[in-house]
């Protein structure tokens, strides 16, 4: 039988606690709020929640779904949770490193009133990339190798889940045929470039944005879809569409 002797001084302080926290009506704001930090969205990966509170602040490192309990500070309370940043924010920025895609991040931030004894937040983590998955056919013994590079206006994403505005520059590997890059979420109007290159120059830049719009692709959803891209490749010409595409809606030029 477990030994019960430890419980009372336990139950004791526990109450000790509470109770100068309720029964001294006239002066509560000393008191702590308890915050219940309900974390989900993490796909069973590391994640880092960052709590704010007044002029307070602190990290905390979970390991995915998970409930945090924490005290704060009664007043506004601000809750940012990330996963997938593998190097974090720098100050308040997700930034993409030149030359490199945007890396896996999936955010969320809520904020709350904490006057009370307990508050609750519910923190789902949100997709805030696109994977462009591109597929390129042409025919046999084509001898026009050439490469891609995706370019774009956006650099990064601040700690509020706003893109931040920059260049940004990605020359996925070809070599199989077919390329993926992940793309970090966009303003509707955000240039998204798509260039051709042969040779080390480029022989052809389509602006992506106005077609993607047209495909239906929605860039202010809370979890960003994924995207298919097929480049087909003939002697003349390069045609780019998504495959829910029709016919009609194809873009062809000459290269």
């Amino acid at each position: 039988m477990a030994d019960k002797r430890h419980l009372v001084p336990v139950i004791i302080i526990t109450a000790v606690s509470f109770f100068s926290c309720t029964l001294v009506k006239e002066n509560r704001d000393p008191c702590p709020c308890l915050l219940d930090i309900h974390l989900s969205g993490t796909f069973g990966q590391p994640a880092e929640v960052l709590v704010e509170a007044g002029s307070e602040s602190v990290t905390y490192h979970v390991e995915g779904d998970t409930l945090l309990q924490v005290s704060v500070p009664r007043g506004g309370v601000s809750v940012t949770a990330w996963s997938g940043a593998a190097s974090g924010p720098f100050g308040s920025v997700f930034s993409i490193l030149p030359g490199n895609e945007a890396p896996p991040l999936y955010l969320c931030r809520c904020r709350m009133d904490a006057f009370g004894d307990l508050a609750i937040v519910h923190a789902r983590l949100q997709k805030q990339y696109c994977t462009l998955r591109v597929s390129v056919e042409g025919p046999p013994g084509w001898g026009k190798p050439f490469g891609t590079r995706i370019r774009g206006g956006v650099c990064g994403m601040g700690l509020d889940g706003i893109p931040v505005e920059g260049e940004y520059s990605f020359e996925p590997d070809m070599s199989s045929g077919m390329w993926t890059a992940r793309i970090p979420r966009q303003f509707a109007d955000s240039p998204l470039l798509l260039d051709i290159v042969m040779e080390d120059s480029t022989v052809r830049t389509f602006s992506l944005g106005p077609y993607l719009h047209e495909s239906g692709f929605d860039w202010s959803l809370p979890d960003l879809q994924d995207l298919d891209l097929l480049l087909s490749v003939s002697v003349t010409s390069l045609t780019i569409r998504p495959p829910s595409w029709e016919p009609e809606t194809f873009m062809s030029v000459d290269i």
